[in-house]
Order: structure tokens, then C-alpha cells, then sequence
């Protein structure tokens, strides 16, 4: 599955600038992404992002009111593995 297409992060209001900036910076460019590693690493997402689990909780909300269902379907019942990048920092667990 590309999660490379579908509406970039960079048009979307519900994220702040710094959010964005951090987000790009792990190359996560795109809404589908988003939902993606919010889906499967929310913990560690919120941590990067310096937000807590909730807040992220809404924001994945927002963002999955931008892509289709079908889209949204294939995201959320794709297994874990598919979407693992590491492309989130080590947690101090993982060192």
C-alpha cells in the first residue's frame, strides 16, 4: 500500500507548524502516513510530538475525516509489520 499519495500534511490545519516540521522530519509527509504510525505507535508518536496519547487520539480523528473509507480500512487491518519504518526515535525501552 502507498501512503506516499493522498493529501500532505503541509495543507492540513489541525496540525501546528512545529507538528508538521517534526513529522517531516521522520518523513512522514502525508495524511495516510499519519493514521498510519498513529494507528500502529501512538504511544511513541505523542511522545515525539510532545503531546499526550488523547491529544493525538483527536488528531487522528481529524485525520482520518481526510481519506476515504476505503483508504482508512486498508490502513487500520493492514498488519502491524507493514507499516513498522523505525522512523521514530529509540524510546530509552529500546536501547
Amino acid at each position: 500500500m502507498n501512503l506516499k499519495t493522498g493529501k500532505r500534511l503541509a495543507n492540513v490545519s489541525w496540525l501546528s507548524i512545529d507538528q508538521k516540521r517534526k513529522l517531516a522530519e521522520i518523513s512522514i509527509t502525508t495524511v495516510p502516513e499519519f493514521i498510519a504510525l498513529a494507528h500502529f505507535d501512538s504511544r511513541n508518536l505523542a511522545r515525539y510530538l510532545g503531546i499526550k496519547t488523547r491529544e493525538l487520539r483527536t488528531l487522528k480523528k481529524e485525520a482520518t475525516a481526510e481519506i476515504p473509507e476505503s483508504q482508512l480500512s486498508r490502513i487500520l487491518k493492514a498488519p502491524k509489520e507493514e507499516f513498522v519504518t523505525g522512523a521514530l526515535p529509540p524510546t530509552k525501552a529500546d536501547r
